[in-house]
């Protein structure tokens, strides 16, 4: 709208006798980024300073304009990544299970969950590098002795069962053999496997293939956010910086087309 108003006010009488020649204008590029913006090329000095001045001022206000976009898209990423951490941090206080059979089946949570993990069990042979051996002591009772039901007892250690010896029907009953003296430092050697969890079951997807699919999609989070074009450093504004001179005002100093001319909000994150 300046352009134009410049344009109708200073340069009327000059865009009407302007006459264009083509032999000239080939080594007049000056001259032809004036009349790519549809200024005739004979202005005067003073004129011409006062176009530099318009399209100076127009070049600052796509940066402006591209700054509040980035700034927009910026608020809409950190927004859409810190919703997702909160989302996790619920699940890790939320100390109770919900297992779903059947996808399709409805589900008691009050919302949908966020992801499925399938559990695969693969009951294989365990290898002996897998298993240690863990000492028990006896279990010596209270007044005997200061064994703990809760931390000391083990059902497959401490009880001992004695196969009762086979009678006839009619005979009398046997009588009780006496009782074992109970050795209170006996030890038993028991076998455990305390990566069995890690052996014979396994979470799809696994933590590394969930991983990376969690950064793909935030990658493609960003992607997708690209959708603002920008009008700073566009290829649509080379007319405009043509015409300024060396001694000229550039904002960004050198103009150099960007790869793309979508906005993106890379550059921001990482500052």
């Amino acid at each position: 709208m300046c352009l134009e108003l410049l344009k109708k006010n200073q340069y009327a009488s000059e865009e009407q006798a302007f006459k264009k020649k083509d032999s000239q204008n080939l080594f007049r590029l000056k001259e032809s980024a004036y009349e790519n913006l549809g200024f005739p090329d004979n202005m005067s000095y003073e004129q011409r300073a006062e176009l530099r001045k318009e399209c100076s001022k127009f070049l600052r206000f796509t940066y402006l304009i591209d700054f509040l976009a980035l700034e927009g898209l910026l608020n809409v990423y950190k927004y859409s990544v810190n919703e997702l951490i909160s989302q996790f941090a619920l699940l890790v206080e939320d100390d109770s299970i919900h297992i779903v059979k059947d996808k399709n089946s409805k589900s008691k949570q009050s919302s949908e969950p966020i992801f499925y993990l399938t559990v695969d069990f693969s009951f294989t042979q365990i290898e002996e590098e897998h298993v240690e051996i863990q000492e028990l002591k006896e279990f010596v009772a209270p007044p005997i002795g200061k064994s703990r039901v809760e931390e000391d007892f083990n059902m497959l250690y401490h009880v001992h069962l004695k196969e009762a010896p086979e009678q006839e029907e009619g005979s009398p009953p046997l009588e009780e053999d006496e009782e074992v003296p109970l050795d209170v430092n006996r030890v038993y050697q028991r076998r455990i496997v305390p990566s069995i969890s890690s052996l014979w079951l396994s979470l799809k997807p696994s933590a590394e293939v969930f991983f990376a699919d969690l950064m793909r999609c935030v990658t493609e989070g960003l992607s997708c956010i690209q959708s603002f074009q920008r009008w700073s450093r566009h290829d649509e504004m080379t007319a405009y910086v043509s015409v300024l001179e060396e001694w000229d005002d550039i904002v960004g100093n050198d103009w150099e087309a960007p790869a793309s001319n979508f906005l993106n909000p890379q550059d921001w994150l990482e500052l």
